[in-house]
């Protein structure tokens, strides 16, 4: 690992006085897999700073050509006003000590990546952001709200073969932090994109549907042309049904109920066919 600090610039934050959890500078490195699924070299976003902890593992293991580190950081506030919690020093950390935090923490990759430390939205730095970005990483506050104006906003900018990827993929519904999976999993309801992973730490990445080989299958509105009519009633049951029970499923478990909807299909058929 490279030094937290240039030996030459004193850390914001005297040592005595910090609070950051060591877990979770520990989690930092388990966090990094993810980042094996961007391009290296390439130019890069982070979104959510704060102190800059996890841009030191995005900077080594990256290495990119630039690296925007995108937070709003005094432009919020004087303090974050997250709580009384150890990560703001249980409140006494200032939005400014945090953006001087990261700035020194990053110094020693000034000589190997174009870092720009940027104190704009999301949406506000992609509106005026004049390249594509080959990854972007989201880490903002977690919430369902923010987290989809943040896809939305990185998919103005992300480059066709980009990858967008995150933290807080949490799947109970009752966590403080599960509007990311909510966000991500409309997110790609409404536009064309698929979720490539999501595992352990909860990170998560997701890109732009590419062009398969092989083209989709067991869709109800692909299947059965014949069998679709612009009129809702038994026809258009006829075609859900056959679209459900087409596929081939070797579960034991499954296969009594691809019979019975099967049957149900012909049945439907005949009736169809009585009815001409």
């Amino acid at each position: 690992m490279v030094p937290e600090y240039d030996a030459a610039v004193p850390p914001p934050v005297p040592p005595d006085e910090d609070t950051y959890p060591q877990v979770a500078i520990d989690r930092g490195p388990r966090r990094r897999w993810i980042l094996e699924y961007a391009r290296p070299g390439g130019v890069g976003a982070e979104f959510g700073v704060f102190r800059g902890h996890f841009s030191v593992e995005i900077a080594e293991f990256l290495q990119p050509s630039k690296l925007y580190l995108v937070d709003p950081w005094t432009r919020s506030g004087e303090r974050f006003e997250w709580g009384d919690i150890p990560e703001t020093n249980f409140n006494r950390l200032t939005t400014a000590q945090a953006l001087a935090d990261a700035r020194a923490r990053m110094a020693p990759f000034a000589d190997r990546v174009e870092i720009a430390f940027v104190e704009q939205w999301s949406h506000e730095f992609c509106r005026g952001l004049m390249e594509p970005l080959d990854f972007a990483y989201i880490d903002t506050d977690h919430s369902y709200e923010t987290t989809l104006v943040d896809l939305e906003a990185v998919h103005d900018v992300i480059a066709d073969d980009g990858v967008i990827m995150g933290d807080d993929w949490i799947t109970d519904p009752t966590h403080g932090h599960a509007g990311v999976m909510r966000a991500v999993n409309d997110f790609i309801r409404n536009r064309d994109y698929e979720i490539v992973v999501a595992g352990p730490e909860a990170q998560w990445c997701i890109r732009r549907t590419p062009s398969y080989t092989t083209p989709r299958r067991w869709l109800p509105n692909r299947i059965a042309p014949s069998l679709q009519d612009e009129q809702p009633g038994l026809r258009g049951r006829v075609a859900h049904a056959y679209a459900v029970a087409r596929p081939r499923v070797s579960r034991s478990w499954a296969a009594p109920l691809v019979r019975r909807t099967r049957s149900v299909v012909h049945r439907m058929k005949a009736a169809l066919r009585s009815r001409a």
